[in-house]
């Protein structure tokens, strides 16, 4: 009988174990003693789990990038829509847009800027206000100047939007006053009026801190706000003419008239200051603007002519310029009529048809204020109904026409009575 091997050379050969098996070989590994194999079991429970591990760690960051590339695509997505709407002019949904690409990337400063004059475009009262917050956390921020310039600028077109809604609100009620002979709402006007006045005198601020910036140097004149916020004033001042004391003109009422005349003839003449200097800035553009004619060119090379399609965008400029200083000055005759202030109102009817002859109404306006002197000046009143109706369509006789005749009639028999009186 075969003796037992010991336990230290205890090895069962491949070949012995495969004959003890019939030659299977399915139990072909060393066995070994409980110490070993207690060593070895860590290893083998990390060789397990090293590929389950990797596999999770593969899935965790393929997660995290696929959620970073869907945020920005989405990013993307709303920035794009938001500028399409802003370029058609649908800026309340350009502002939904801007908010929603912010949920992305708040600190994105090309999608917040967007967002403030995307509000500022909407151009309502809440969408202004909201608007000027924006730009004034904007500049909370330390940046590039070129960044601040527009920041600022946005700013100061936030202001400007404020004061020009509480101006139409003001007049808006005014006109409804007038219309009415009623002054109910007078105290409801004279505050959207102050307010309009402090919004546009912020405007005035901000476009002399722009002026100094170098960036705005060569468009100082042409973006300026300074000619829209100085017309702003003048209008809210016209707005907050009380009506004329005519029994005591020193009484208090017709001293708040004088000074607020004097506020709104300062404003205006710095309106026609930078206004003039505008008008020059563009005639000299437009005069620049040269492009070279296919047809001259080829009889003589390099001719160069004046773009027609640019020379009448800078000539509508010009135009507007005057357009605007006339609508303020009208403004202004028709309040000064109404509160009875002749003299002045003669002075501004003047004034507005040497800027623009072409304002005929102007003429009977002037004509009426001719008349309502103390003493009238008839003679004067005749001549501005006269020259007013020569530029009327005569072949339709309407009832204007027909009163505006009996109206010349009558005081051409009351000049000439007048100038009896003055030769006897």
């Amino acid at each position: 009988r075969a003796q037992p091997q010991p336990v230290e050379s205890r090895r069962v050969s491949k070949q012995s174990l495969g004959s003890r098996k019939g030659g299977s070989g399915r139990n072909d590994r060393p066995v070994t003693g409980p110490a070993e194999t207690s060593r070895m079991r860590p290893l083998v429970l990390w060789t397990l789990l090293l590929p389950l591990a990797g596999a999770c760690q593969g899935r965790l960051l393929g997660d995290k990038t696929t959620k970073e590339d869907t945020e920005l695509n989405n990013f993307a997505e709303a920035r794009q829509r938001a500028a399409t709407y802003y370029d058609g002019g649908d800026y309340d949904r350009a502002a939904q847009q801007y908010r929603k690409a912010l949920e992305f990337r708040p600190d994105h400063f090309a999608t917040r800027l967007g967002y403030a004059y995307s509000l500022l475009g909407s151009n309502n009262l809440k969408s202004l206000l909201e608007a000027r917050k924006q730009f004034e956390d904007e500049l909370k921020h330390q940046s590039d100047p070129k960044l601040e310039v527009k920041r600022v600028y946005g700013l100061a077109l936030t202001y400007r939007s404020l004061a020009a809604l509480l101006s139409r609100r003001a007049d808006a009620l005014e006109a409804r006053n007038r219309r009415e002979d009623a002054r109910q709402d007078r105290d409801r006007v004279k505050r959207y009026a102050e307010l309009g006045i402090r919004n546009f005198k912020t405007v005035i601020e901000i476009d002399a801190e722009l002026a100094e910036k170098v960036e705005l140097a060569p468009l100082r004149v042409s973006a300026s706000l300074a000619p829209d916020a100085h017309a702003g004033i003048a209008h809210c001042e016209i707005l907050l003419l009380p009506k004329a004391d005519l029994e005591d003109p020193d009484s208090a009422r017709n001293r708040e008239i004088a000074d607020r005349i004097d506020r709104v003839q300062y404003h205006l003449g710095e309106f026609a200051r930078i206004a003039k200097m505008a008008r020059e800035f563009w005639t000299k553009r437009r005069e620049r603007v040269l492009v070279v004619d296919p047809v001259k060119e080829s009889e003589n090379p390099g001719t160069k002519v004046l773009d027609p399609i640019t020379k009448e965008r800078y000539e509508e400029r010009i135009v507007s310029v005057v357009r605007q200083e006339v609508m303020i000055r009208k403004a202004l005759l028709t309040t000064l009529l109404y509160i009875n202030r002749y003299p002045v109102a003669i002075e501004e009817a003047t004034r507005i048809l040497e800027l623009d002859a072409s304002q005929h109404d102007v003429l009977l306006l002037r004509g009426r204020a001719y008349r309502w002197l103390e003493p009238p000046d008839y003679a004067s009143a005749v001549a501005d109904l006269k020259e007013y109706r020569r530029h009327q369509d005569l072949s339709r006789l309407t009832d204007s026409l027909v009163e505006l005749n009996r109206k010349i009639h009558e005081w051409e028999r009351k000049a000439q009575e007048q100038a009896a009186a003055r030769s006897g």
